[in-house]
């Protein structure tokens, strides 16, 4: 197949003729020389007469412009022709490459698979070759020493007969010798199981009240917690929807005095412009006294106007006054209220009375803030409590399974003992294991073997209801390290809560810290608040940071159960 693919390749070829076809490309290639050169003499020729043109004066432009025009004609002519005649031959030399010609790279593809086919089995049979010489050599050599191995036979047939006859006085030695062994064996190895038992219960109890302890002290952290969230929650909302409340009041006050006092300079003013038009009018002639008792009504009027926006404006003194007392009522009651907080171990410092509420909520933030520090230690110390628990549970699951080997291991040995007892044939013509199983039957040597069986039939029940009894309690104290896990998730929970609650009011601050707030500034010591809180005060402003913590709670919020819990190991760990 191959090969008629590679004499239809050379027939394609030798039909094309690569010789005819360069001198083809050779012509077509001058052709196109002479047509360029053409096209530029023509064109610098055109270009002459254009300029020329050009210089000339109007007189002479009209005759000559109808030969300029058929001058750039011919120009057009000539390039449109050109660019037909390169077309032409491309598209002639194209098809007869593509009609023509063969692609030579599948046949050469396939010679050379061929060609490589036919080394790699040369190169297989020279393995083959070498590995039969090698073959030959092990034969060679397995011979000669199948040849040294008979007469080893041979002398160890003679070695084997002699023992034979002597086997029966060694035989009884051995086998009591092998029984007192296993026996003590197994006494030792039953003591220190008991002794390891003892030692586990012992870690039991320890480990147990040490997890009760810890226990303890997670409720009363919890507990510590929720009271603190639930009461500075309640304090934080009444006190400031108090203030907000208090602070419209006196924006509205304000706005509205302020409207009156001008509504007040607006009347007045309108007073002194009637007065100074009643005194011109006076002066003028006697025609205009009517228009004068209009005027004089209108200031009737208006001073009737004026006098009731007095009673309102006293009135409106009467209402900021008795706002004012309302207000300090209210600071008073404030007052109270941190008074309380001070009686409940979140006051306020007693050379903070003079200060402004602002100072005194910035101060109640830090000691918020150094409460949570604290919680944030203990919640720590209980981690490291749990680590050293948690490695301790795993000596203790390694030394379960050391204690688990052994038992196998004894269990193998009972099992061996009551495998000796069990009754075989007489050892004529059996080889020499058979003999030994067989020996062991004896009366002589049996009496100790069946005492060793039944103390360790009886040992095996105690041995096993031992071993289930600590894998009930394993159990357990996986159960309990489960429990821990997730209560420790439940307090990283509360702690993440109480931060962001410090962070909202660290942006309440912020807020009455504003430039466009009425609020007063607070000119205490903050650079430490700040500087633990702005970065996530900012980080909170910022879209993006917003937009990747809610993709991540939609990410955690698509877990299940399992998930959620192996995430929140990793993340303690």
């Amino acid at each position: 197949m191959s090969g008629n693919r590679i004499k239809s390749l050379l027939k394609s070829w030798e039909d094309f003729g690569l010789h005819s076809f360069q001198e083809d490309l050779d012509s077509f290639a001058a052709e196109i020389t002479d047509r360029v050169d053409k096209s530029e003499e023509s064109k610098a020729q055109l270009i002459n007469e254009y300029s020329k043109w050009i210089n000339d004066s109007n007189e002479v432009k009209s005759p000559t412009l109808t030969h300029l025009i058929t001058s750039f004609q011919s120009q057009v002519d000539e390039l449109t022709k050109r660019s037909t005649e390169s077309e032409k031959g491309f598209l002639k030399l194209y098809s007869k490459i593509i009609t023509d010609l063969k692609d030579p790279v599948p046949v050469l593809m396939e010679i050379r698979d061929s060609v490589l086919g036919r080394l790699s089995k040369y190169e297989d049979l020279e393995i083959e070759v070498s590995q039969l010489r090698e073959t030959l050599k092990d034969y060679n050599s397995e011979i000669s020493k199948s040849r040294s191995n008979e007469k080893k036979l041979a002398d160890l047939k003679a070695k084997v007969e002699a023992y034979d006859r002597n086997i029966d006085a060694t035989l009884q030695e051995r086998i009591g010798e092998v029984t007192k062994q296993i026996a003590e064996d197994s006494y030792e190895k039953v003591k220190e199981i008991k002794y390891e038992n003892d030692m586990l219960e012992m870690r039991l109890s320890d480990i147990e009240s040490r997890n009760r302890d810890l226990q303890t002290k997670h409720d009363m952290v919890q507990t510590e917690l929720f009271d603190l969230k639930r009461r500075r929650e309640e304090k934080s909302d009444a006190i400031g929807s108090e203030i907000d409340i208090l602070y419209d009041d006196l924006e509205n006050t304000q706005s509205r005095f302020v409207i009156a006092e001008k509504e007040n300079e607006a009347f007045k003013e309108e007073i002194s412009e009637l007065k100074r038009r009643i005194a011109q009018e006076r002066l003028s002639s006697s025609s205009k006294e009517d228009e004068s008792a209009i005027s004089i009504r209108e200031f009737e009027a208006k001073t009737r106007e004026i006098q009731r926006l007095m009673k309102e404006n006293d009135q409106f003194k009467k209402q900021n006054s008795a706002l004012e007392e309302y207000y300090d009522d209210k600071f008073k009651e404030l007052d109270n209220v941190i008074m309380d907080l001070k009686e409940q171990s979140l006051e306020f410092d007693d050379n903070q009375e003079d200060k402004p509420l602002e100072t005194l909520i910035l101060g109640k933030s830090k000691e918020l803030q150094t409460k949570n520090s604290l919680l944030r230690l203990d919640n720590e110390q209980l981690r490291s409590e749990f680590d050293t628990l948690q490695s301790k549970h795993q000596l203790l699951s390694s030394a379960n399974d050391k204690q688990r080997d052994l038992i196998a291991e004894l269990e193998k040995h009972v099992e061996s003992l009551q495998n000796i007892s069990d009754s075989r044939g007489e050892a004529e013509g059996r080889s020499s294991t058979d003999i030994l199983n067989d020996a062991l039957n004896d009366e002589e040597g049996g009496n100790v073997s069946k005492d060793d069986n039944q103390n360790s039939s009886s040992l095996l029940p105690i041995i096993k209801a031992q071993r289930e009894r600590f894998r009930l309690r394993h159990e357990e104290l996986e159960e309990l390290q489960s429990k821990q896990l997730q209560q420790m998730s439940l307090l990283q929970k509360e702690v993440s809560d109480l931060q962001r609650d410090n962070v909202k009011l660290y942006e309440k601050i912020r807020f009455l810290q504003s430039p466009g707030s009425t609020h007063v500034r607070i000119s205490g010591d903050s650079s430490e608040v700040e500087s633990r809180y702005s970065t996530t005060y900012e980080q909170n402003l910022n879209p993006f940071t917003t937009f990747n913590r809610r993709e991540k709670n939609r990410q955690y919020g698509n877990l299940n159960v399992v998930e959620k819990i192996i995430l929140s190991m990793y993340s303690l760990y």
